[in-house]
């Protein structure tokens, strides 16, 4: 289950004689499928969506592995043909969620202008994109967060905070006690640095060069990113630039809980960290790896969050190229993709 702008994945292994399996999964075009769980005395799905392969595997104890994406799915099939017109990033996905039948669940704020105005492209959207990635390209603007839930709800969330709706406790004793399995941190140290990202566009229409700095503050020397992209104006500059920072930021601390499976804990819930560990605090879950077998439901969550309740970037400039690069810094570009 992923909360970074991917679709959620599942994977089921079926005894290739189980009664009707072969004809079914031999069958599958257009499916509604997924993962439903009983466990700890609770029932829920886990990842529902829509199968995309089915591998037959003949012999002794043979079986059938079907493997899938949640209904994130139609978003990438979805290809963009035309102009879009003048609206925020949540308006676009607004109405590009609503065209393949998911419901939209908006947080955090109005979003920025996108699409077109007259002749000027506020951001450049190529003919034939997915509808996941001009949603992705939204998020980068907005610094948001985006995935589809059980119920074929897209949640698009700007600016995210963390919360602690599932705690993990870490004691170090004597006697060692934790509920969780294992409980591992790890520091990004470039990332944990000062993040200063400079932003430069050139509008072509209007002759004009744009340029905006954010600086999210952090330990050390500076650490520099640039990224160069078409046609911003001064405002969405700036709103990108402390984007970019916030989102480098939130790399500073990840934190992986291995634990017993609860089917009540989605990307949405946040993980909590108390105890003796030398990050406790509240992350944002990323990804929850849930896995089945002769040892029972378990599930890994893996969150991230900035380090030491840092605040956010703060946009320090504004004052050219044509397409996006970035350089320097622990990570490249974080967070792209869709």
């Amino acid at each position: 289950m992923n909360g970074t702008r991917q679709s959620s994945h599942f994977s089921a292994t079926i005894p290739i004689n189980y009664p009707g399996a072969q004809a079914a999964c031999a069958a599958l075009c257009d499916n509604q499928s997924g993962v439903i769980v009983q466990s700890n005395g609770k029932t829920a799905p886990l990842v529902m969506g829509e199968a995309d392969s089915a591998t037959f595997n003949y012999g002794q104890n043979g079986t059938i592995v079907v493997s899938g994406r949640d209904n994130s799915v139609r978003l990438h099939n979805k290809k963009w043909h035309g102009t879009l017109p003048d609206m925020t990033t949540v308006q676009v996905v607004q109405k590009l969620a609503g065209e393949v039948g998911l419901g939209v669940v908006i947080t955090g704020g109005g979003g920025t202008m996108f699409g077109k105005k007259i002749d000027e492209n506020y951001v450049a959207v190529e003919e034939g994109m997915s509808y996941a990635a001009i949603i992705s390209k939204c998020a980068e603007l907005d610094n948001a967060r985006w995935f589809v839930d059980v119920n074929s709800v897209l949640h698009y969330e700007i600016d995210p905070q963390p919360s602690g709706g599932f705690s993990v406790n870490y004691k170090a004793g004597p006697p060692e006690i934790s509920d969780a399995f294992q409980i591992s941190e790890e520091r990004n140290v470039q990332a944990s640095k000062t993040i200063h990202v400079f932003i430069k566009s050139w509008h072509e229409e209007e002759k004009n060069s744009v340029v905006a700095e954010a600086i999210a503050g952090g330990c050390g020397t500076e650490v520099q990113y640039e990224f160069t992209l078409p046609t911003l104006v001064q405002d969405q500059a700036q709103k990108y630039a402390q984007a970019k920072a916030n989102e480098i930021a939130r790399h500073r601390i990840t934190v992986n809980a291995h634990c017993v499976g609860d089917v009540t804990v989605t990307q949405d819930s946040g993980l909590a960290v108390s105890g003796d560990t030398v990050f406790d605090g509240v992350y944002l879950i990323d990804q929850i790896h849930h896995t089945f077998g002769m040892s029972g439901h378990k599930m890994t969550i893996t969150a991230r969050g900035n380090q030491g309740g840092l605040g956010g970037a703060v946009v320090v400039g504004g004052a050219g190229g044509t397409e996006e690069s970035g350089t320097g810094g622990p990570l490249g570009e974080p967070g792209s993709g869709g």
